[in-house]
């Protein structure tokens, strides 16, 4: 005996009455095999269904050998008539991430030759993989396609081909499949074998926005929002785009230009705060007298580049080493270089006294320490 699937007939039904078949003990509950369900057990990327069964929640779904399991606190005797109740806004949530994905691979199959490798839905958006890669402007043609399949409100279908109608299909597949096939058609855009539910017409779908795309094992990763979750995302950055306009005191066609000009000036800031370090850095690396032991520097607000360019400077003066340290959050952050110490076995004995962390190359090393400025500078003095 096997479930049957109400949800391969059609999507949108989300209650149901079953009888149950069989009652088994499990870890966190009770399994349920029902005559019939409305539940969809998960597959083809797709997470199975949430919901209740006589309403309680149900806790898992799952498929073994045809038969639809429902895992629920209660045990419920084979014979009991109950009540199934899918979490209709989740499913549809979902089937609007599906349906839109397979409109964008049917089209990028059909406009470019792109076969569908990857395929994984997460709880907010899609991610899918293609054999070929494809530029900004053939990504944005698939985008822009997709949408016009949305507009066009194009019936979305499930049938169940015999085998000599399979043959006889052209169709889009990971897998070579031979019975009980369930095919997917999009009228006019796409065929694709699939087990999941699917809205019943295209315009449901809503907006299928293509968020990024990345180069992917010879190929392309796109990553992708459809219906509800698209319009949240939108909403979403336009409130964020708003903040920067009021933020940055910019028109919103002005944003790309005046984010460009502030990195330009910052960038300018920098280097002169860079300059201004360096030459204060200069000054008293050149105060310090030469010594055969060790030397330490404190300086405040000094960036990473500019630690370095104090111990590239203070080496020179040293036998042992040299180390500059600049005041960080709950202690100090430094840079150490040495010509005849091994600083990568040093480091070890520095973070275990002052409670730091940190690496680099045996003839320098950088990372931070807690521990006040005096307890830093009698531990570099004395050892090394």
């Amino acid at each position: 005996m096997k479930t049957k699937r109400i949800f391969d007939a059609d999507g949108d039904v989300f209650s149901f009455d079953s009888v149950v078949v069989d009652c088994v003990p499990v870890k966190n509950g009770y399994a349920l095999a029902l005559e019939q369900t409305a539940f969809f057990p998960g597959g083809g990327g797709q997470s199975p269904d949430e919901g209740t069964v006589n309403g309680e929640s149900v806790r898992e779904v799952f498929e073994k050998q045809g038969m639809i399991w429902h895992v629920t606190p209660s045990p419920y005797p084979a014979g009991t008539s109950v009540h199934g109740e899918v979490d209709a806004r989740l499913r549809f949530r979902r089937m609007q991430q599906h349906s839109g994905e397979h409109v964008l691979s049917g089209i990028a199959h059909s406009e470019y030759g792109c076969e569908n490798v990857g395929f994984h839905m997460g709880e907010n958006y899609v991610t899918v993989d293609f054999d070929r890669p494809l530029t900004a402007e053939q990504i944005a043609d698939i985008e822009k396609k997709a949408n016009e399949a949305v507009y066009a409100n194009a019936a979305i279908r499930c049938v169940f081909p015999s085998a000599e109608e399979l043959a006889a299909m052209s169709y889009r597949s990971k897998l070579e499949l031979t019975e009980n096939v369930r095919i997917v058609i999009i009228e006019g855009y796409d065929a694709c074998a699939c087990c999941a539910p699917h809205v019943r017409r295209t315009g449901e779908i809503g907006l299928i926005k293509v968020l990024s795309f990345m180069n992917y094992k010879g190929g392309v990763r796109l990553t992708v929002k459809s219906g509800g979750d698209a319009l949240a995302d939108y909403a979403a950055k336009c409130v964020q785009t708003s903040e920067l306009i009021a933020l940055l005191c910019a028109k919103e066609e002005k944003i790309v230009e005046t984010v460009h000009n502030l990195q330009e000036e910052t960038g300018r800031l920098r280097f002169a705060l860079g300059q201004e370090q360096r030459s204060r850095v200069a000054a008293m690396v050149a105060a310090i007298k030469p010594t055969a032991g060790n030397a330490v520097l404190f300086c405040d607000g000094l960036s990473a580049d500019s630690l370095r360019f104090a111990v590239n400077e203070g080496v020179a003066k040293v036998g042992g080493l040299f180390a500059a340290f600049t005041p960080a959050e709950n202690g100090y952050r430094y840079c150490m270089g040495s010509a005849s110490v091994n600083l990568s076995d040093y480091a070890k004995t520095l973070h275990a006294a002052l409670g730091g962390r940190g690496g680099g190359k045996p003839n320098m090393i950088q990372g931070s320490v807690a521990a006040d400025q005096k307890s830093i500078e009698d531990f570099v003095m004395k050892n090394g």
